[in-house]
């Protein structure tokens, strides 16, 4: 009974271990014959033209 408990105990730890390594976040290698894209910055700008700039009126009190 004693074997067959370690042997179920290691078996899940394999399975874990085989899970773990398999869902694990591996970089992946460059190869030397790859080429390397650089990325280039790009000039934004935005301009609006309204028109002509208007004045404000003051602000007026409400006659009640």
């Amino acid at each position: 009974m004693f074997k067959r408990n370690t042997l179920g105990l290691g078996g899940a730890a394999l399975c874990g271990t085989l899970l773990v390594s398999g869902c694990a976040n591996h970089m992946s290698q460059r190869s030397e014959q790859e080429e390397r894209v650089e990325r280039k910055l790009l000039d934004h700008s935005l301009q609006i033209d309204v028109g002509e700039p208007k004045v404000l009126e003051l602000p007026q009190r409400r006659g009640e």
